[in-house]
């Protein structure tokens, strides 16, 4: 589906995969009167399926505005994009890596949706022979002096 800017986008009990444009997630959780930008969501990125974004999207207090013209949204009912988040989950070097980063201090707090997104893509694995020069060091390193 197609939506206006500022067009006020329903699920209806679907997810919805961003394909065009964006989306400002806004939430009166603090007062009706005052809503606030939870977040802004692009091309990609998934809403409605709070197993993925920690609830942030299927929260009662939220709802979604197109923040650019032509913003378009594919909806699937929950059960078959359950389905289908659940294939994609079958690759084993993406699923080891997914692993790493839950386990990283510094990437553990983040949803599974962004994670996913980090690895399949942002990351790429690089494998180096023993002993393999990976990147050069200048002669001025205080790692030299080790």
């Amino acid at each position: 589906m197609s939506f206006d800017r500022d067009k006020i986008i329903f699920l209806q009990d679907n997810v919805g995969v961003i394909t065009n444009g964006s989306i400002r997630i806004r939430s009166h959780e603090n007062g009706v009167l005052t809503p606030f930008t939870v977040g802004k969501y692009k091309e990609g990125q998934i809403i409605g399926h709070g197993e993925s974004d920690n609830n942030i999207t299927t929260h009662s207090q939220t709802w979604f505005l197109a923040f650019e013209p032509n913003t378009e949204v594919v909806f699937f009912p929950k059960a078959v994009f359950n389905q289908l988040w659940k294939k994609q989950k079958f690759n084993t070097q993406h699923t080891i890596l997914a692993e790493m980063l839950r386990n990283n201090v510094l990437f553990k707090h983040l949803s599974e949706q962004t994670i996913y997104a980090l690895v399949f893509d942002v990351a790429t694995v690089k494998k180096y022979r023993p002993g393999q020069l990976i990147c050069r060091m200048s002669k001025r390193s205080a790692m030299n002096k080790l």
